[in-house]
């Protein structure tokens, strides 16, 4: 009998999960409902490291999908938190645009594509094209851009087709006097061994070129520990970097480093990170999940039923009073605050004003310490908005 009553209860969890897998997907797309169904099970992770909160009796996935109809429906979130502060540095922005066609086609498989889909360079401009053999091992290319007097090095981590959302409880590794994400230093370390040497010879070969480094995503988040790696003291582009030679884009890159004041000033002023609107990737730490499930926390305790959550969900249950969608954590706070990994370098952020207009805003750390769930937060991630938002940025510049 006992058997059988938790054969039911089982039963019944997968029948809520697919219901509401069903209504997400047909309200807000198979992208959205995919991210938020990893969002659920970070929030698992996050319940083992803030013991003390009980076991959701309704689900992360359908509590979730109640804050996000919530928020759409009120439009919660017109715009991200930022700090207003615009930036319009038309040379930084050109650098990005073009940064970002590099990034696009890093997926391409031949120097003939990568020459046609970025423009003005010729296959013959592509010096390295390494493609990935293993997850841990990224691939990427450098390329010769002449007429910009620019040597790029590009890195690309293949994602498949779904998103990849940050490990809240991933290892991490001494690093430059702090700790970094141990896997993607793992990748960086890879990515410097294999082109430092043609790195020189090409800074040798073009003595006028600056050197970009660039990434999108996980790539982004190699990119710049890559940099670091190669730029540092006794690296073989730290002279570059002295020179005020060598930039890092990197494009709705993870959280990789703790804490932010032990990275050198070279760092933050050499690298420019990205965060387009309401990018989940960005916003994915521990600190950023582990609030959201205290608000999470909340709604799971409300005196609803199943039933009513569901249709909730569904449109067809009216609720008269503001469910919460992100919290500080202060609970184990200092637990939460050690384990904290932030994205590195000036943070600057793609959102549109009152009027619509596109703008790029300069974002303090604090302001990724909120996950933002939004309808957006996993198309917002596709480096084709990024190219998109450059674009159009430096058109209006």
């Amino acid at each position: 009998m006992g058997a059988g009553l938790r054969g039911s209860c089982c039963q019944r969890e997968l029948d809520t999960n697919y219901h509401t897998r069903s209504c997400l997907c047909e309200g807000f797309g198979e992208a959205t409902t995919e991210a938020l169904q990893k969002v659920a099970e970070l929030l698992a992770k996050a319940e083992v490291t803030l013991p003390g909160y009980p076991s959701s009796t309704y689900g992360h996935m359908l509590n979730l999908g109640m804050i996000l109809k919530q928020v759409d429906d009120l439009e919660r979130y017109a715009a991200p938190p930022t700090s207003g502060q615009q930036v319009g540095d038309r040379r930084l922005l050109k650098a990005a645009a073009r940064c970002t066609l590099f990034a696009s086609a890093a997926c391409l498989g031949d120097k003939q594509a990568v020459a046609k889909y970025v423009g003005g360079i010729s296959a013959a401009d592509v010096r390295c094209l390494h493609s990935s053999y293993s997850p841990r091992r990224p691939a990427f290319m450098v390329v010769i851009d002449a007429a910009r007097e620019t040597t790029v090095l590009c890195v690309r981590v293949d994602a498949g087709s779904s998103l990849l959302l940050p490990d809240i409880t991933c290892s991490v590794e001494p690093f430059c006097m702090g700790k970094a994400h141990a896997g993607l230093l793992e990748m960086a370390k890879y990515v410097a061994e294999n082109v430092k040497e043609l790195l020189v010879n090409l800074s040798l070969e073009f003595a006028r070129n600056s050197i970009a480094i660039t990434g999108h995503g996980f790539a982004a988040g190699v990119a710049v520990l890559a940099m670091m790696i190669l730029s540092m003291e006794g690296g073989p582009l730290c002279w570059a970097m002295q020179a005020g030679k060598v930039r890092c884009y990197a494009f709705g890159p993870p959280p990789i480093f703790k804490p932010l004041w032990a990275l050198p000033g070279w760092v933050h002023s050499s690298t420019y990170s990205f965060v387009n609107h309401m990018d989940c990737v960005p916003r994915t730490c521990l600190q950023s999940i582990c609030g959201l499930l205290v608000a999470v926390s909340q709604v799971d305790a409300l005196p609803l039923t199943a039933l009513q959550r569901m249709g909730f969900v569904r449109g067809e249950v009216q609720l008269g009073f503001r469910l919460p969608s992100r919290t500080m954590c202060t609970a184990n706070n200092t637990e939460v605050e050690a384990g904290n990994l932030s994205v590195v370098g000036t943070l600057l952020l793609f959102c549109r004003d009152a009027d619509r207009r596109l703008r790029c805003d300069i974002l303090k750390p604090e302001m990724l310490s909120q996950f933002l769930l939004h309808r957006d937060m996993a198309n917002d991630h596709m480096i084709a908005l990024y190219e998109q938002a450059t674009a159009d940025l430096l058109a209006a510049a």
